[in-house]
């Protein structure tokens, strides 16, 4: 039987879900609009990525994940930044990080296309 506190967590579920689909990761102009679900959202300016990397997957230890923006699933980008950013996090708690971590399809692809981004960028 469901009870109040597990519709809340049904629903949060089901928004978090419904976010991501509505408004995915996106590059408008000299801004990587990260919209992770209700998870991470931040506008990132790409002149503030310091590197952008990919792997199978990351494994931050826990010094590291106090400075990051952690996506739910096991993370397979990791894009470091120059200096801190703020971002808003589950339940709409804003932090301080310098890393944001996130869960892609195709990490490689996704990683090669921001660096690139940023190294036209960074040199206009």
């Amino acid at each position: 039987m469901l009870n109040i506190g597990d519709l809340w967590i049904l629903s949060l579920i089901w928004a978090d879900c419904r976010a991501a689909f509505i408004h995915p990761i996106r590059n408008e102009g000299d801004v990587l609009h990260i919209r992770y679900g209700l998870r991470i959202q931040a506008s990132l300016p790409l002149s503030n990525i310091q590197e952008v990397s990919s792997a199978l997957e990351f494994n931050p230890d826990k010094e590291e994940i106090k400075q990051a923006a952690m996506p739910m699933l096991t993370p397979n980008v990791r894009i470091t930044l120059k200096y801190p950013l703020q971002v808003e996090t589950i339940l709409l708690m804003n932090r301080q990080v310098s890393t944001i971590y996130l869960a892609m399809d195709e990490p490689a692809a996704f990683a090669l296309t921001i660096e690139q981004k940023c190294f036209h960028h960074n040199s206009e």
